[in-house]
């Protein structure tokens, strides 16, 4: 089977936006595609920072998320950054992540967007492991185990993992979601791009079509 790999950061604005593309995406090549998330570690070690220090660039940013990707940012999200406190940090969101694959990778695309809307829908702080934790029940996966994994130094391993991953397939950017075909690996996307594009760029490369192909 093919495979789908999904760069992203769950610090990432762009990849919130397109969170509901790559969505779309998998309920229609979840039988066609292996899926995998990988999350980039964007912002990590020296770069974790109170969100008021980014709070003029993201009432932009987010702005033009909005208005081109159609979704929303919560209030709750909007009040952390005017209160300013809150850490940012990608480690804890991705080893939230990470411990959802081991335990059940065929939830890892929806997990990866819930955990985004804890974030920017639900206003929960990154930097704490206690703002994923109610998404163990959400996906009806074994408490118990999910609480264990994910404080455990594994799922720092496995984080570290993704972010390494990440950087050696050049990945500078996100989102990016590459497509793994006949032993070679074809970008689809790059960036924000609407569901149309990504999914025509799809069918072109599982198909063997050359861009635009149809």
């Amino acid at each position: 089977m093919d495979k789908l790999m999904y760069f992203f950061d769950p610090l990432c604005g762009w990849c919130y936006g397109f969170s509901k593309v790559i969505g779309q995406i998998h309920e229609k090549y979840a039988d066609k595609l292996d899926f995998t998330v990988y999350s980039g570690g964007m912002i990590t070690g020296d770069q974790v920072k109170p969100i008021g220090e980014l709070a003029d660039f993201l009432r932009g940013a987010n702005e033009e998320v909005e208005k081109r990707s159609g979704v929303k940012f919560g209030e709750n999200f909007k009040k952390t950054i005017e209160e300013g406190t809150n850490k940012l940090s990608s480690l804890e969101p991705s080893r939230a992540i990470s411990t959802a694959k081991k335990i059940a990778p065929h939830i890892q695309i929806p997990f990866a967007e819930r955990v985004q809307q804890r974030i920017y829908f639900d206003g929960a702080e990154p930097a704490i492991l206690e703002s994923y934790l109610p998404l163990a029940k959400e996906f009806d996966i074994n408490e118990k185990e999910f609480r264990e994994k994910f404080y455990s130094n594994d799922s720092i391993n496995w984080a570290v993992e993704d972010f390494y991953m990440t950087k050696q397939f050049g990945i500078q950017g996100f989102p990016a979601t590459i497509i793994e075909h006949k032993g070679e690996y074809f970008m689809v996307s790059r960036g924000y791009m609407p569901f149309e594009m990504v999914d025509e760029n799809i069918h072109n490369v599982i198909n063997d079509l050359p861009p635009g192909g149809g």
